[in-house]
């Protein structure tokens, strides 16, 4: 893990809270990925699997539409 990107680090820390359901944490690490660097290849996957967890898992629409504007 030791280069890994502070960028991708939110990304993974993200997926990581995904799966163990703690979505409203999730989204918080994908957003910093995005402030990080909004126009990596990690703030896009953020974005969209962001977009994922906030419009099907917290039914969050208005979240899901912030999320989707990264893509």
């Amino acid at each position: 893990m030791g280069c890994e990107s502070s960028d991708e680090h939110d990304y993974n820390k993200g997926l990581s809270k995904t799966e163990s359901r703690d979505f409203k944490t999730a989204l918080i690490f994908f957003e910093q990925s995005i402030l990080r660097k909004p126009n990596s290849n990690y703030a896009v996957l953020s974005a969209k699997e962001g977009a994922r967890i906030a419009f099907y898992e917290l039914k969050d629409f208005s979240k899901a539409a912030e999320f989707l504007k990264h893509i």
